[in-house]
């Protein structure tokens, strides 16, 4: 029998490692030579041959081998497992999930730690001597040491940490011990700082990282970055260095470069991070990933006006990166920008698949969850892309599929919103319903993730959706039994749902809803299920934590507004006006901004000819709550104006208006179309002279885009960043005050020509004209462009310099053929 090496047994072995009976026949079958030669003829009675063969015949015969049972399938499977099985890192749980719960821990440590009889005079000693040695070393220069807490949960373990009164008391900073004093257990520890983190007590954060050196205990780098992060968040930037200084000595600078980066972005000190970042190049010190990362991201999410620009600048950056230090970038920052892609107005759709292909295809770089995620939000943005988010959802499933038939990359709540986000572009009811009974199980051991985006989508899909012209026209077989009704549906997905939300008795609509009224009932229905849930929650809430399908839900009055807009679509003028009046009363809250919009261009642009009476009154009505809303904030700060630099904790304390400019110039423009198609000409040119009165066009050459950037020139040296890919020509300026454009005084417009009125004419022309000019202006000053003269009469084009560059050199061109002088170019007013 042919024999096998050691290299192939060795490969046999392991791969089947958890399988040892193939191993154990091989091995059996090579200590078993001596084989039964069977006979080739029997005799008649069947007990021996009836001619004796010769040693010849005998060695000549043929071996009959018992036959051998193949593998089990519990065999097979660990074969596959072994074959199927891929390398891919599973993400670790992270650090603040591992932390206990600080209400279970502090009660503890109180009872364990803190003494109840008063301090002996030896522990007086000890603790006055502990102050002063800690008064007198460099480390008390970092951070002042004075603290007492009174009012919070760890006040009594914290004040007995800071004055040394403990049962056990720590020893003086400088001793030398030779074991560490167990107080407390490393997770204690960080319950302990988490707690403090949620107060936002720095002071006490101080005080425990001082007592774990004191007790010898090791510092987690975990725990340090988790405080660091915060403190970043929190824009604390003399809170995070002396945090280096004191406890990560050992640290580079380039360590506490990224915390340093995000602090100074969220105390809006844009400029000066970027500066920071390009002074260590210039001093040969290439800044980590990490930093860069930090720095794009906190400009993509930076919160306030200006948002536009400082996107521009966090993709002049990210390609400036590549450039000066780091060619290929992570995963993770990938995934940021085809995430910053997709979270535009309106989404770069080519750009962020030309960096999925980059990373996938070029750089061989293995996808994430996260890196799905938002390449599926990406597509789904779009109505003709929204079929390849559906198609990239099912290629994440297929990745790695082990032998049980589980992907490596599992679905989480992020992709069922994007594929939410993808059925509601293409008005998609069924799949918005998978996707929403998929969010009910799909969080930690089963419970729920539908959130107030989720259900938001859900009701916005519903809106999309156009059932058919004619019930007839709809391929439904006529019910067998009425019992039986969810038999129909493809899977028990579909019968959770049904069971969960949709209408009982009435309708015969198994799959989709074959009309309006159908829609209507599903959505009142719907609706209907979550405020019953958020009201049992709120009545059950002072018991402890409730755990219920729709807890996640915190704004509900934005999913009325979602929940409002199916009514625009499938229902009567009367009965939405109803409604809205209805969830009004029935959630006890004002009319919001948003609300008022939508319920007044409904009014204003859903019919055409004269609008109802009923219409007319129910949008005086939105007016006049509209005007005291107004009236409240008109004399705060307006929303497009940039904020002064300090931290958040500063910039929360400080009133600021929550009217967009975009709202206010849309209520504003349904308004008077309104009046105009009611045919009350005097009522729809006050409001245009009480709209000049509160915004008046001088308002928009003021407040400039303070991030907008002004130097146009591309340089390969020097501190600054380097590569431009964002013209500034197309960097759009989000920080414009209210203003009115003729396209919303059209109609007006007309009405005015009609009758013949010159004078009403004539301020309109011109209260157009200056919102249009100052506004110009307004480019021109942000840009620093030269072609753009001020004064709304200027007649010279609107463009860039590179526009007034191209016209100039076409002007030389033409001169020098011809040898005479061209008359200037027709300039657009």
């Amino acid at each position: 029998m042919q024999r096998l090496l050691p290299l192939e047994l060795s490969s046999i072995f392991f791969a089947t490692r958890d399988v040892p009976r193939p191993i154990t026949r091989y091995f059996h079958s090579l200590v078993n030579t001596d084989r039964i030669v069977y006979p080739t003829r029997l005799s008649l009675d069947g007990q021996q041959p009836i001619i004796n063969h010769s040693a010849e015949d005998a060695t000549f015969s043929r071996r009959i081998d018992p036959p051998t049972p193949g593998f089990s399938d519990h065999e097979l499977k660990a074969i596959y497992r072994d074959l199927l099985r891929l390398d891919i890192e599973t993400p670790d749980i992270s650090f603040d999930k591992r932390i206990p719960d600080p209400a279970v821990v502090i009660p503890r440590l109180t009872r364990r730690l803190v003494s109840s009889s008063p301090k002996s005079l030896d522990e007086d000693i000890m603790s006055l001597s502990a102050k002063l040695k800690t008064r007198l070393s460099p480390i008390a220069s970092q951070y002042p040491i004075e603290y007492h807490s009174e009012g919070k949960p760890y006040s009594a373990v914290l004040n007995a940490l800071h004055t040394n009164s403990l049962i056990a008391p720590l020893p003086l900073l400088g001793i030398d011990m030779p074991v560490s004093l167990d107080i407390m257990k490393p997770l204690e520890w960080a319950s302990l700082v988490d707690a403090c983190l949620h107060y936002l007590d720095f002071g006490a954060i101080f005080v425990l990282f001082r007592a774990m050196k004191r007790s010898l205990q090791p510092i987690d780098p975990n725990l340090c970055h988790h405080v660091l992060e915060l403190m970043s968040k929190e824009g604390l930037l003399y809170e995070i260095q002396a945090f280096f200084s004191e406890f990560m000595q050992d640290q580079s600078e380039e360590g506490k470069l990224p915390y340093l980066l995000t602090a100074l972005c969220r105390c809006h000190l844009y400029s000066s991070a970027i500066q920071l970042l390009h002074s260590r190049e210039a001093q040969g010190h290439i800044p980590s990933m990490k930093a860069y990362r930090a720095l794009i991201v906190a400009l993509l999410h930076s919160s306030g006006s200006g948002n536009a620009p400082r996107s521009a600048n966090a993709w002049n950056l990210f390609y400036h990166m590549r450039y000066v230090a780091h060619p290929i970038p992570s995963v993770q920052l990938y995934t940021d920008m085809i995430l910053a892609c997709a979270e535009k107005r309106e989404p770069d759709t080519l750009r962020g698949f030309d960096l999925w292909a980059e990373m996938t295809v070029d750089k061989r770089l293995p996808p994430s969850v996260e890196s799905y995620n938002a390449v599926i939000m990406l597509a789904a943005r779009g109505k003709d892309s929204a079929p390849e988010a559906i198609r990239l959802a099912k290629q994440m499933l297929e990745v790695g599929r082990d032998a049980n038939g589980k992907p490596a990359l599992r679905p989480n709540r992020e992709t069922y919103l994007a594929l939410l986000e993808a059925y509601k572009r293409l008005g998609d009811v069924r799949g918005a319903r998978w996707a929403l009974t998929r969010l009910a199980t799909v969080g930690e051991n089963g419970r729920s993730e539908i959130d107030t985006w989720a259900l938001r989508h859900v009701f916005q899909t519903y809106g999309v959706y156009r059932p058919p012209f004619r019930k007839e026209l709809a391929n439904i077989k006529p019910k067998a039994n009425p019992s039986k009704e969810t038999q129909h549906m493809d899977d028990e997905n579909d019968l959770h749902l049904a069971t969960l939300y949709l209408p009982r008795g009435g309708n015969n609509d198994r799959i989709l809803p074959q009309t309006s009224q159908s829609v209507i009932a599903e959505v009142d229905a719907l609706f209907d299920r979550v405020v019953q849930a958020k009201q049992s929650q709120a009545k059950q809430s002072e018991s402890g934590t409730v755990e219920g399908l729709f807890a996640r839900v915190e704004n509900l009055y934005a999913v009325a507004e979602s929940y409002i807009s199916a009514y625009f679509r499938h229902s009567s003028l009367p009965q939405t006006i109803s409604k809205a009046r209805a969830i009004h009363t029935l959630l006890d809250v004002d009319w919001s901004p948003n609300m008022i919009r939508m319920c007044l261009q409904h009014c204003a642009f859903n019919s055409k000819g004269t609008p109802t009476a009923q219409a007319i009154q129910f949008s005086d009505e939105l007016w006049a709550i509209w005007i005291k809303h107004v009236t409240e904030v008109e004399h705060l700060p307006g929303r497009w104006i940039s904020t002064e630099p300090g931290t958040p904790a500063s910039r929360a304390s400080l009133p600021v208006a929550t009217l967009k400019p975009v709202v206010i110039s849309k209520i504003w423009a349904a308004y008077i179309h309104l009046k105009t198609r009611a045919g009350e000409l005097d009522s729809a040119m006050a409001l245009v002279r009480l709209f000049h009165q509160k915004f008046p066009p001088e308002a928009a050459r003021k407040h400039l885009c303070p991030d907008i950037p002004t130097n146009s020139l591309v340089s390969l040296s020097g501190e600054r960043t380097l590569i431009k890919v964002i013209e500034r020509a197309t960097i759009d300026d989000d920080t414009v005050p209210p203003i009115l454009v003729f396209s919303d005084m059209s109609s007006l417009h007309q009405a005015l020509v009609q009758v013949q009125r010159a004078k009403d004419i004539d301020y309109l022309t011109f209260l157009l004209h200056a919102y249009a000019g100052y506004v110009r202006d307004r480019r021109g000053m942000n840009l620093h462009v030269g072609d753009v003269k001020e004064g709304w009469r200027g007649r010279m084009p609107m463009g860039n310099e590179e526009v007034a560059k191209a016209r100039r050199r076409m002007r030389a061109e033409w001169q020098r053929k011809t040898g005479r002088l061209q008359p200037a170019l027709p300039r657009r007013i």
